[in-house]
């Protein structure tokens, strides 16, 4: 379970309400209705606010579809017209709280208010990695691609980062926390969602330091553009961070009662330290000609350029903490 000082992502909009990302085109005769079940995890977040995010700007603002997670991190949303099409954005406030693995608790460790997920929408996982994949799906709208295939090459990059092949899980849909102990799953998965959900809670720690560092070189920008740039860089180290949770969980001999006996706290402080990688100016050049077109609907002509991914830190002991 990562700790309050680890859970805190900027609490910002992150693209203009004029955004339109898989909104889609409804036919205006007949008023969609869906109803979205889903969990919300880094461990089980309780207490906090999920909503449709119809003007895609990374808040849960008055007037739209709005819930509020129970125990287990569930959450449910009906939702009709444009809210059936628009992505899911989680925010915690002075009531979330982290329950850990517990799928019936209600209580846990306060989370920073701070804390903010997002995720396309019909998605029924809202977490870290669900954010980085709305994330990659933005970046490839913004360059030209339709919703649908935004999304499927999101997906498809973070899949290949974090290894995982085949259809074994669903980054989206599967509940990784109770996939860890699942009757039906295999071993072999539930070492995988064991590590998956690690790199989740890394990955939420990872944000806030490179956030806060960007934030202190680049001060002048919005924090939208400091933000996205962010999530940007954060997503080019994924590969990086599951090497390292797979390294310090016992590498690819380790048994799944050794994997899940592993101290999460340690796992990810260490990952967070060993793993290293900052925004640059260059990239948040890039990021701001791609919220601009993804503002605007046209096409950004550019895209993020390399980040340097450092694996030179000491873990415990020290190294960079962006």
């Amino acid at each position: 379970m990562v700790n309050k000082n680890q859970k805190s992502i900027f609490k910002i909009a992150l693209i203009p309400a004029a955004v339109a990302l898989f909104a889609g085109c409804a036919d205006r005769s007949t008023v969609s209705e869906s109803t979205s079940n889903g969990v919300a995890y880094d461990g089980y977040l309780v207490g906090a606010t999920v909503c449709a995010d119809l003007n895609r700007n990374k808040v849960c603002d008055a007037g739209e579809p709005s819930t509020t997670t129970g125990a287990g991190g569930k959450f449910t949303l009906n939702l009709t017209g444009a809210a059936t099409t628009a992505p899911l954005v989680l925010q915690a406030n002075d009531k979330t709280v982290d329950a850990g693995d517990d799928p019936t608790a209600i209580t846990g460790d306060a989370v920073d208010t701070d804390l903010v997920y997002s995720a396309p929408a019909g998605s029924k996982a809202v977490s870290a990695l669900s954010t980085l994949i709305q994330n990659l799906a933005e970046q490839e709208q913004a360059n030209g691609a339709n919703a649908t295939t935004a999304l499927a090459a999101a997906v498809a990059k973070l899949k290949t980062q974090l290894g995982i092949t085949g259809n074994s899980v669903d980054l989206l849909n599967d509940d990784i926390v109770a996939k860890k102990s699942a009757s039906g799953a295999s071993n072999e998965d539930k070492i995988l969602a064991a590590r998956l959900h690690l790199v989740n809670q890394a990955v939420t720690a990872k944000i806030k330091t490179v956030a806060a560092t960007a934030k202190s070189s680049f001060g002048s920008e919005s924090n939208s553009t400091i933000l996205n740039a962010t999530l940007s860089t954060v997503v080019n180290a994924v590969q990086a961070i599951f090497n390292e949770v797979v390294t310090l969980t016992g590498d690819s001999s380790a048994t799944l009662a050794a994997v899940q006996a592993a101290n999460a706290k340690n796992v990810v402080s260490n990952t967070v330290a060993k793993v290293t990688v900052q925004v640059t100016s260059a990239i948040i050049t890039a990021q701001k000609a791609i919220d601009t077109a993804v503002n605007s609907g046209s096409t950004a002509g550019t895209t993020i350029p390399p980040v340097n991914v450092g694996t030179g830190g000491t873990g415990a002991t020290g190294g960079s903490q962006q």
